[in-house]
């Protein structure tokens, strides 16, 4: 074959389809050689990463028992709970099996608590105590078998406890007080005779009987010398008021619970909540700065105390206390820093603001009159501070003594008929009759003397007042006695000093007037 015959079969293949193709193939090769080896060493990774994991997975899938035997072969045993061994491990065991409704094992731990205690009146009142929470669990003898120990001298407080808490439990308030009376009869101490006449108080509020309540509470108080019961006692009448939402009356006797137990925040938290609630606002910022000196981290203590510090005209330091609370967390405290945006008190923005704009040219005058009047601000609030501080302590002083006379069983009260004098010479006229006090006296305004009187029932050695103003009646064409405010008073136990304090219902204002009998001649 010529050269020419194969130069032309050559050309023929080249244009042919199959030619081109591969002419147009092995010019790309050349072309984009290195891409090209790199997609294919991408392909070859892939797939080789693809036949690994379906590899592992099959590998796995496969060593799966393996595994699983291993694991229980290193699990630890589960731990065993360990039986109680004690008497007060198996007293522990009894109440709450009953109360997770186990009886059958409240049965078994009480068996349990005989056998391992070898006192026998230890074992009476652990027997009371496994038939009061069988009662509660629903067993019906209980009752009867409780009744028993009635008549055994070394349980029968413990046995008319007892069923006075059955009674109370079943909402039967009528038995209830007479099992609590029995036992308040029985009580061999003090101690006793508290818890006795707490529960009592109890179940006489529950059963509408609100004045024999407090009767008990406050015969019981008169007798008691340890603080820890008095405490009971005030916290008991605390319950009561707080039933019927008199935050005034609750906090006087909390605060009394407070003078014997002073640290004691949670208290002195619940006094300033009541204090506030009843609008004495010294009276529940005092508290407050008191919880908050015990425990600065307390959150809501610092929050309350903001809004105190504001309803006191200090604005400065309500904000301090809200930027406080707010940092340990009290949202609350956040929503009151919202709100008082508009505030002159934001005392460090104020600042930040003034140093900045103090540094620029042509700064305005007031910038610097603005500048030194923060420390001025932030002074006199201290003075304030201490002013607010001062009263509220001789109002605490006040009320902590009204609250004991109004509990502890006196008669000075009764006797305080006659002329009495006041600190600031003002005369008034004393007089008691069935049981109901009545004070006149007249202040001098400017050039007129006004007509005053207050009037109120005697309980122990105290009386809560109303107090009128004699107004000339246009309508009637006569004077008469219209109503002003309220007040609180005492007597002293000596009963040489009658003190009480006038509350203006216009202007929340308050005033404690101190009398002594006035000598004539």
């Amino acid at each position: 074959m010529s050269k020419e015959k194969i130069f032309e079969i050559v050309i023929q293949a080249i244009f042919s389809w199959p030619g081109i193709v591969l002419v147009i193939a092995l010019i790309c090769i050349v072309v984009f050689h290195k891409e090209i080896s790199a997609f294919l060493k991408g392909v070859k990774k892939i797939k080789t990463k693809d036949w690994e994991l379906n590899s592992e997975v099959e590998k796995k899938e496969e060593e799966l028992p393996k595994n699983e035997e291993l694991a229980k072969e290193e699990q630890p045993e589960a731990q065993k709970v360990e039986e109680p061994k004690t008497l007060e491990e198996r007293r522990m065991e009894m109440i709450f099996s009953t109360l997770d409704k186990n009886q059958a094992r409240a049965d078994e731990a009480f068996q349990k608590m005989q056998e391992l205690n070898t006192d026998t009146l230890s074992k009476k009142k652990d027997e009371l105590l496994y038939l009061k929470f069988s009662h509660t669990a629903g067993k019906t003898d209980a009752i009867q078998r409780i009744r028993a120990f009635l008549i055994d001298a070394e349980v029968e407080y413990e046995a008319n406890m007892t069923l006075g808490f059955c009674y109370a439990n079943s909402k039967d308030f009528e038995n209830s007080t007479t099992f609590y009376t029995q036992a308040l009869e029985k009580a061999r101490d003090e101690k006793a005779k508290t818890n006795a006449a707490s529960q009592l108080s109890s179940s006489l509020y529950r059963d509408n009987k609100k004045e024999n309540a407090i009767k008990v509470l406050s015969d019981t108080l008169s007798i008691a010398r340890d603080n820890s019961n008095k405490i009971k006692l005030y916290e008991g009448f605390a319950d009561i008021y707080e039933k019927e939402n008199d935050h005034e009356n609750r906090a006087f006797v909390l605060d009394k619970a407070v003078e014997l137990k002073p640290n004691d925040t949670g208290l002195i938290f619940k006094v300033g909540y009541s204090y506030a609630e009843s609008e004495y606002d010294e009276l529940s910022f005092l508290h407050y700065k008191n919880a908050r000196d015990i425990n600065p981290e307390d959150e809501a203590v610092q929050n309350n105390l903001g809004v105190q510090y504001d309803n006191l005209k200090m604005p400065v330091k309500s904000i301090l206390s809200y930027k406080k609370a707010e940092k340990l967390g009290n949202t609350l405290a956040s929503a009151n820093l919202a709100y008082r945006l508009m505030n002159a008190g934001f005392t460090e923005e104020a600042k930040t603001i003034l140093d900045t704009a103090k540094t620029k040219q042509d700064a305005h005058p007031n910038v610097n009159f603005a500048l030194s009047e923060l420390p001025k601000r932030i002074e006199k609030e201290d003075e304030v501070e201490k002013g607010k501080i001062k009263f509220a302590l001789n109002l605490r002083k006040f009320f902590l003594d009204f609250t004991e006379g109004k509990f502890i069983k006196s008669d000075k009260l009764s006797n305080v008929g006659g002329e009495w004098k006041s600190d600031g010479d003002t005369l008034f006229q004393l007089s008691v009759s069935d049981n109901k006090l009545t004070g006149m006296w007249k202040e001098k305004l400017i050039s007129y003397e006004y007509d005053w009187k207050f009037e109120g029932d005697i309980v122990n050695n105290s009386s809560v007042l109303m107090i009128y103003e004699k107004e000339y009646n246009f309508s009637k064409s006569e004077y008469e006695y219209r109503k002003k405010g309220k007040g609180f008073l005492f007597c002293t136990a000596d009963g040489n000093t009658v003190k009480f304090v006038r509350i203006d219902d216009s202007f929340k204002s308050r005033k404690i007037y101190t009398l002594t009998r006035n000598a004539v001649g």
